[in-house]
């Protein structure tokens, strides 16, 4: 049995995801893959997968900003360890390459004093320091008005009209109070087997209601997970999700890396990075992450 394995989500770009696949068998000697892909999306070679490799079906139709990507994660973590038990479990989308050779990134995760890698950030009316503290209050705990809506590129997205802000009048109508507070980060982690336990058997009884709030919320998935997690007594958390990522361009998704990015990959404490594409740099940039991490 792998000391790790692994939840994967993807929608298009299968010759990526493949790369992806066959990059951590080799550098984990094929652990337990447990993978949504949207094939609403697009098509997807399953033939081509190694035998350690389950695909969650039925497969949910996901779209941007909804509770359908909580559900396909959360889906593809039940399947992982309804076959398999796993110590630790990471968490990666098609975009995600591994930076680290596995017995670095084993040591890290056993060494730990924690039980789930996750970026995460109080989201606190009295206390909003940045921009994006802003924009999670708005979105997790204030009463909005959700329009549901196509743009440009033909993909359906979720718009948000906020009409009720104060705490003083939303703690009526959200699950966030004195004892149970909200919190964001980024969707991407890494946890260990007694998080993935915690969090689906928090999901199936919902006992604050998270879940049913986070339905009704856009962007579920960067806050839904860090506020069962940090509403636990039985969790310690790191706030280093093991993710290199460079927000640098000041857009609301990450940079794509590229050759320039080697360097830094390079001497990252993070056991993963995102964002690569299928572009030459990117393709590019992976072998050299290949020939650190595979010798070759």
């Amino acid at each position: 049995m792998s000391n790790i394995g692994f939840v994967l989500l993807t929608h298009g770009h299968p010759e990526q995801a493949l790369r992806l696949m066959n990059t951590l068998n080799k550098v984990y000697n094929f652990p337990p893959i447990a993978w949504h892909h949207d094939f609403s999306k697009s098509e997807f070679p399953v033939n081509r997968c190694t035998s350690n490799v389950e695909f969650v079906n039925p497969h949910v139709k996901t779209s941007w900003g909804t509770y359908s990507l909580v559900e396909a994660k959360l889906k593809a973590l039940k399947l992982l360890y309804r076959s398999e038990t796993p110590s630790f479990y990471s968490t990666l989308s098609g975009a995600d390459y591994p930076i680290k050779q596995a017995h670095t990134v084993l040591k890290d995760l056993e060494t730990a004093n924690c039980d789930v890698h996750i970026r995460h950030a109080l989201i606190d009316y009295q206390h909003l320091s940045k921009t994006w503290h802003h924009q999670y209050y708005k979105r997790y705990c204030s009463i909005n008005l959700l329009i549901k809506r196509t743009n440009k590129q033909g993909l359906k997205v979720v718009s948000q009209l906020p009409l009720i802000k104060h705490p003083a009048l939303t703690k009526y109508f959200t699950p966030f109070n004195k004892n149970i507070k909200c919190w964001g980060g980024e969707f991407w982690y890494t946890g260990s087997k007694k998080s993935a336990q915690f969090i689906l058997d928090h999901v199936a009884e919902d006992p604050y209601g998270l879940v049913k709030h986070y339905r009704k919320v856009k962007i579920p998935d960067e806050s839904l997970f860090q506020t069962i997690f940090k509403n636990s007594d039985s969790l310690i958390c790191s706030n280093d999700s093991k993710r290199y990522i460079d927000w640098s361009a000041g857009q609301p998704h990450p940079k794509t890396l590229t050759l320039n990015d080697y360097t830094k990959i390079l001497e990252s404490n993070a056991h993963f990075a995102r964002k690569f594409d299928t572009s030459e740099s990117s393709i590019c940039l992976l072998d050299k992450v290949d020939s650190l991490i595979l010798g070759i």
